[in-house]
């Protein structure tokens, strides 16, 4: 009698068994399923691994981040930055920006994340970035504070126009982009080496001397190591404001008289109040016994340059390096038709 009650207890088991098996088969395949929805509802999800990531990349500030793949969702922190990864044709990556961040003006319907040195730390989590970028301007808190958020993060430093074709080229690998980048920076090359040639083809003579106004009152210039001095120099000028003691200026008006410019150059906004302004302050000089004796205001020689393409060191440099260099040397500016 007893082993019928021995085989009922076996298929008992392995009933019981083959049961677990099921529940279990049903339970990993459910995980698996939640597991492939998260993965893809995720703002970090990555299909496929690009070419040349993971990317291994060492910042200004000497930081060193990997990034396993291309980002897709970036804040910017610099107005050149944005600038340049629009021109990188990645502007739809940018998840957000800074309120100084006006070109090119699709920018400016980007979500705006404060100020360069005070963003909204708050709202940058929300946003889920796989990349920050800011520049040399980025306050060490705000790299700090990104860095606890552990957000990835990459620092750039422009300080010469061949740091900006350095950066541009690493930006670009950054965002899997290389040989995008190489192309921008052989076409401002290409255009510098342009400007340069048709400068060689002037007479002998001395250069020109320049005053330069980041606005028309105040005698706020642009001294030695900064990207205004460069571009004058690259456009054939002599920049007055070179021996001053930083790199951002307010001149003495003695300083002005004794050096007595040729051309004033003057960054100006896109605002027809600033036109207006501008128009006002300039007949003001030209009858005040000080400036009227400035051989740039005698001969009306002033030149307006886009104060974005002076402030902001991006793909335009050598745009800003042409409108100076044919208002200091007219004859060389292309005819206008």
């Amino acid at each position: 009698m007893r082993k019928p009650v021995l085989t009922s207890f076996g298929v008992l088991i392995g009933t019981l068994i083959f049961a677990l098996a099921i529940i279990s088969l049903f339970r990993f395949v459910a995980q698996a399923k939640s597991k492939a929805a998260k993965t893809a509802a995720s703002p970090h999800a990555t299909v496929a691994t690009a070419p040349g990531f993971p990317l291994h990349f060492r910042d200004a500030f000497g930081r060193e981040i990997v990034l396993p793949a291309p980002p897709q969702r970036i804040v910017s922190l610099a107005p050149s930055l944005t600038e340049l990864i629009f021109a990188l044709g990645a502007g739809d990556r940018i998840v957000a920006d800074t309120t100084y961040c006006i070109h090119p003006p699709e920018a400016i319907a980007k979500t705006k994340i404060g100020g360069i040195m005070d963003p909204d730390m708050e709202k940058m989590l929300g946003l889920h970035p796989d990349l920050v970028v800011g520049s040399g301007l980025t306050p060490q808190e705000v790299v700090r504070q990104i860095d606890r958020l552990n957000i990835h993060a990459a620092y750039f430093r422009h300080t010469s126009i061949e740091s900006v074709y350095r950066d541009t080229v690493d930006l670009a690998t950054l965002l899997g982009l290389r040989e995008r980048g190489e192309k921008i920076v052989a076409d401002m090359r290409q255009r510098g080496e342009a400007l340069t040639k048709q400068l060689q083809s002037l007479p002998p003579g001395p250069r020109p001397k320049v005053l330069l106004l980041l606005r028309i009152n105040g005698l706020y210039s642009a001294g030695k190591g900064s990207f205004p001095h460069e571009l004058i120099q690259l456009a054939g000028g002599d920049n007055i404001a070179a021996q001053a003691a930083t790199m951002w200026p307010q001149l003495a008006m003695e300083t002005v008289i004794q050096n007595n410019p040729d051309v004033i150059l003057v960054a100006i906004g896109k605002g027809k109040v600033d036109g207006d302004f501008l128009q006002k302050e300039w007949l003001r000089m030209r009858v005040d016994p000080r400036w009227s004796k400035i051989k740039a205001v005698a001969n009306n020689r002033l030149v307006l340059v886009p104060d974005d393409l002076l402030t902001i060191p991006g793909p335009r440099l050598m745009e800003a390096a042409e409108i100076i260099a044919y208002g200091l040397h007219p004859e060389l500016a292309p005819a206008k038709r």
